[in-house]
């Protein structure tokens, strides 16, 4: 919402479909989306499993969809649970400057978190050289965890648990949904569901 690209492309009268919801004030004619907000849930759920009683969140704005579904599923689950919510926002396309900065906030906070879930895409291979300097270590007294998975987070030192969005499956489904509408075996206002999948890895199961 507020990207003047996107608005124009809305409203071109030009059948549109869109990965997650239009936040503005026009839906497109098809959207793929995925559950976030319970996928997070989920995470979380790992998160405590592995130990954690304190998970802080990074998030972009509530600007997107997909950021205000992240930050919807992490309050609730700290409402469910009992844990007091600890947040810092940036912008969708952050530069590292940013993240860190809202990953030192937080981890200067007391009591200070025991995990910290990122958003923004690399937002948590950002905040790993905040966490040492802290002296913390990730997958040890501090659980490390990104919202998107990128080839960065498997490689990462530790490797960074993760959620997969599957983008590469998500762009067909938005194409198939696409086509389908143009040659009219989808109708206008068409939702489809696309799976993610959670990635368990080093820095949160040590």
């Amino acid at each position: 919402m507020g990207d003047p690209v996107v608005e124009r492309l809305m409203s071109a009268r030009l059948p549109t479909v869109t990965c997650e919801r239009f936040p503005g004030g026009r839906g497109a004619d098809g959207v793929v989306l995925s559950p976030h907000a319970d996928m997070v849930g989920r995470l979380l759920d790992h998160l405590r499993d592995s130990g954690a009683r304190r998970p802080a969140l990074i998030v972009a704005g509530d600007e997107s969809d997909w950021a205000a579904e992240l930050h919807q599923g992490y309050r609730r689950w700290c409402r469910a649970n009992g844990v007091p919510t600890a947040t810092r926002t940036v912008p969708f396309d952050a530069p590292a400057d940013q993240v860190r900065a809202a990953a030192r906030e937080l981890l200067d906070a007391r009591p200070a978190p025991d995990a910290l879930v990122c958003g923004p895409a690399g937002a948590a291979t950002e905040a790993l050289p905040v966490v040492r300097a802290a002296g913390r270590e990730a997958g040890r007294d501090l659980l490390l965890a990104s919202c998107v998975d990128t080839p960065g987070m498997a490689l990462a030192d530790p490797p960074i648990t993760s959620i997969d969005l599957r983008p590469r499956e998500a762009g067909a489904a938005c194409a198939e949904l696409l086509f389908d509408l143009l040659n009219g075996t989808a109708q206008p206002g068409t939702e489809r569901v696309h799976p993610i999948e959670l990635r368990p890895r080093a820095s949160t199961t040590g």
